[in-house]
């Protein structure tokens, strides 16, 4: 991957989804989705919610931006039953 490109992925059914970026790499997280679940950004170990955006009780897709790399990522957590969770950005570094 380079600077400038998409980067995006969703979860499987029902399943809690973490993008952390390759160390040196920075990215823009520009829109989230959730169907009954948490939208955050944590710390590298996995305890400090920085951000969290609750969906309760309808889907919602968040236009944000976010700066997540190798220390500070994107987390989604499983979504309702039968549901999915995305991210898009954009690579910046």
């Amino acid at each position: 991957m380079a600077v400038g490109d998409i980067v995006s992925g969703s979860s499987a059914v029902n399943t809690a989804l973490s993008f952390i970026p390759a160390l040196g790499v920075e990215i823009i997280i520009t829109a989230t989705g959730a169907y009954n679940a948490w939208i955050s950004l944590e710390n590298a170990t996995g305890v400090g919610h920085l951000f969290t955006q609750q969906t309760l009780p309808y889907g919602v897709n968040a236009n944000i931006k976010v700066g997540i790399n190798n220390t500070n990522y994107l987390n989604l957590g499983a979504g309702a039953i039968g549901q999915q969770n995305f991210y898009t950005g954009i690579q910046i570094k």
